[in-house]
C-alpha cells in the first residue's frame, strides 16, 4: 500500500509509540513510487533515507538531533520528504 508523506508519518510515530525505548525499523512506499527507510530510537531518526524503485544506492540521507520534540520531528520528517512524498 503507497503512502502519502503525512500517513507515513503518521504510521512511524504509531509504531515509535509502540516500541517506546527501542529500535524501529521502518519501511514504506511514498505515493510517489519512492521508498523511505527510517531507523530511529524514540525520537531520534538515526537514518533516513529515501530510496527510487529498484536502487541501491539512497539519493536523500539525513538523520535528526536525538533531543527534539514529536512536533519537532515530525516537521523535519515532512521537510525531509518533501516533495519526493
Amino acid at each position: 500500500m503507497k503512502l502519502t508523506k503525512h500517513e507515513a508519518v503518521i504510521e512511524w510515530n504509531t509504531r515509535r509509540r509502540s516500541c517506546k525505548n527501542k529500535w524501529v525499523a521502518f519501511q514504506c512506499e511514498l505515493t510517489s513510487g519512492k521508498i523511505l527507510y527510517l531507523k530511529s530510537f524514540n525520537t531520534w531518526v538515526q537514518r533516513a533515507q529515501m530510496y527510487e524503485p529498484g536502487a541501491q544506492e539512497p539519493f536523500r540521507k539525513d538523520g535528526n538531533p536525538s533531543d527534539q520534540k514529536v512536533g519537532e520531528v515530525t516537521k523535519w520528517l515532512l521537510d525531509f520528504i518533501g516533495d519526493a512524498g
